[in-house]
């Protein structure tokens, strides 16, 4: 299941559930337990960054605080829900299901808020957000556990393109592996990243490099 997928799951729950303060072990069991406890706490994280979602200070029933956070669809949530669904409602795709609606990556929410370009929480390392949403978007198709090393790899040498830089020139590999290892639970343990070009993940990178070249290269 990709990241946007697992958005999706819990954003569409919420929706449902949207007159409600859910607990995170709530949220899992009615899903089935279909994402780990992992999983669900960076997808909650991550649409409350985007506002999406919204959080509040558990209780008991006495009212006395707990160290556990409910969760809700925020009021913006809400509304690109909302938006979404009239579209489908109003006939001009009418083969769509509502759960289609859902569809929608993190570019297109912040787009859609004040049409600000993606965030790059990450300055030092990645161009900008455009650049970010690209390795994200790699790092969920190509990379895997057992060739770790040789997918991040891929990964560095075409986003430090010399043409157009989304990982920042001064980057080096092992600035790049300390990154990894620190922010996205990677294990490498080597300080040099190989170079190599398998044709199935250059046939997934054109289509995302052309997804993000226009965001990507306005600062060039």
């Amino acid at each position: 299941m990709t990241q946007q997928q697992k958005d999706n799951l819990v954003y569409a729950f919420l929706y449902i559930n949207r007159d409600k303060d859910l607990l995170v072990h709530e949220i899992q069991e009615s899903l089935n337990n279909k994402l780990s406890d992992h999983e669900l706490d960076v997808t909650l994280e991550g649409l409350c960054d985007l506002g999406i979602v919204s959080f509040v200070p558990a209780t008991d029933s006495d009212g006395a605080a707990i160290p556990f956070l409910r969760y809700r669809l925020s009021a913006y949530g809400l509304s690109i829900f909302d938006k979404l669904k009239a579209k489908l409602n109003s006939g001009e795709h009418p083969e769509i299901k509502t759960t289609k609606a859902l569809e929608i990556t993190h570019t297109n929410i912040i787009s859609e808020k004040d049409n600000k370009p993606p965030a790059n929480p990450y300055p030092i390392i990645f161009k900008n957000g455009y650049a970010y949403q690209l390795f994200l978007e790699l790092k969920e198709e190509t990379v895997k556990d057992r060739t770790e090393v040789a997918d991040y790899a891929f990964i560095y040498h075409k986003l430090k393109n010399k043409t157009f830089y989304a990982i920042n020139s001064i980057v080096t590999q092992p600035a790049f592996i300390k990154f990894l290892n620190e922010n996205f639970h990677a294990r490498i343990t080597v300080n040099i990243l190989p170079i190599k070009t398998p044709a199935r993940k250059e046939e997934v990178y054109k289509k995302l490099f052309n997804k993000y070249k226009n965001g990507i290269l306005k600062d060039v």
